[in-house]
C-alpha cells in the first residue's frame, strides 16, 4: 500500500467513524431497539410459539435419528418431548404411533394416529395404518370407514421430475386401501359366523375389493 492509498484509507475510515457517531444513526439505533422490545411485549405469544417450535423441531430431529438407528426407547422419549413443544407436528405423531405398534401398545398407537389425522386429515398413509390397527383390535367397522375415507380422497396431482409425483403414491394408497378393506370384510364375515348369509355378503365384498 503506497502513501496515497494509505491516506485514502484513513479518510474513508474517518468518514465511517463520523457516520456511526452521527445523531441520525444513534436515534435510528435507539428506535430499532425500542421497537424490538415493544414487539416482544405486544407479540409475546407469537415469539413464545416460535421458540417452542424450534425446541420441538430439535427433539423431533433427535427422535428421527434414534428411530433410524432402531433405538426405539430413545425415539419415544425424544418424540414425546418434541410433540410437547410442537403439538402440531403430525409426522412425529405418526412415527410415534408406529413405534407403539412395534411394542404392541395399540391404545397409544391409535391415540397418536388420531392426533396426526386431526391435524392433517389427508395424511393417507397414516389413515391406512390407523385402519390396520383398528382391525387388529377388532374395531372392523371403524377400520372399513377409514379405508372408505382413503378411497374418497381426491388430491390435486403434483409432478416435479425427480422430486415429487403424488399421482403414484395416490394409486398405490388406493390399492392398499382396497386390499386391506377386503381383509377387513373377510374378518367381519368370520366374526358373523352365525349368519351364513351375512358371512357370504362380506366375503363377496372382500372379493370385490381384491
Amino acid at each position: 500500500m503506497d502513501l496515497n492509498e494509505f491516506k485514502n484509507f484513513k479518510i474513508q475510515k474517518g468518514k465511517i467513524k463520523d457516520f456511526l457517531n452521527s445523531t441520525f444513526v444513534k436515534v435510528t439505533g435507539a428506535v430499532l431497539v425500542i421497537s424490538f422490545i415493544l414487539s416482544g411485549f405486544f407479540f409475546f405469544d407469537f415469539y413464545e410459539t416460535q421458540y417452542h417450535k424450534i425446541i420441538g423441531y430439535y427433539w423431533v430431529h433427535k427422535g428421527d435419528k434414534a428411530f433410524k438407528k432402531q433405538d426405539l426407547h430413545s425415539a419415544i422419549y425424544d418424540y414425546e418431548i418434541g410433540i410437547y413443544h410442537h403439538p402440531w407436528h403430525y409426522r412425529a405423531m405418526y412415527n410415534l404411533a408406529n413405534i407403539y405398534v412395534v411394542y404392541e401398545d395399540y391404545y397409544s398407537a391409535l391415540k397418536n394416529y388420531e392426533k396426526a389425522l386431526v391435524i392433517k386429515p389427508d395424511y393417507e398413509v397414516a389413515r391406512i395404518d390407523y385402519a390396520l390397527i383398528l382391525s387388529q383390535v377388532y374395531r372392523v367397522d371403524d377400520a372399513i370407514e377409514q379405508y372408505k375415507k382413503v378411497l374418497e380422497f381426491k388430491p390435486k396431482f403434483i409432478k416435479i421430475p425427480f422430486l415429487v409425483d403424488n399421482k403414484k403414491s395416490y394409486f398405490h394408497n388406493r390399492g392398499v386401501a382396497y386390499y386391506n378393506m377386503g381383509l377387513a370384510y373377510r374378518t367381519k364375515s368370520l366374526l358373523a359366523g352365525l349368519s351364513k348369509q351375512t358371512s357370504r355378503e362380506f366375503l363377496l365384498r372382500a372379493a370385490k375389493n381384491y
